[in-house]
């Protein structure tokens, strides 16, 4: 299936070059970071939206809801497990802070 996502290349461009996004490596916050963290965590993001978020909104633009007797039917939502074990929901936290464990 062809890429439903950003040219990788151009993504690395707008990220290090225009936006110099590796400047946020000199802060405190992000010490412990590195480019290679950045681009494995922008690939996970990747593979999440073409695995995942991809098909859900293919599947809502070829089902539109539909209302019915008073009641809006939509496209089942999509299962959030892969998303809780690639940690997202937790990643607005410090990189090495310890998070509580979810059970799915």
């Amino acid at each position: 299936m062809a890429s439903t996502t950003v040219s990788e290349r151009e993504f690395a461009f707008l990220l290090y070059e225009v936006l110099d996004t590796a400047s946020l490596l000199r802060r405190e916050r992000y010490a412990d970071h590195s480019r290679e963290v950045f681009d494995a965590t922008l690939e996970t993001a990747r593979q999440l939206a073409e695995d995942l978020l991809a098909p859900h909104l293919r599947e809502g633009d070829e089902h539109e809801p539909q209302f019915d007797n008073g009641r809006t039917r939509l496209v089942p939502p999509t299962r959030g497990d892969r998303t809780f074990r690639a940690n997202w929901c937790a990643s607005r936290k410090k990189f090495f802070q310890k998070q509580p464990l979810v059970n799915i």
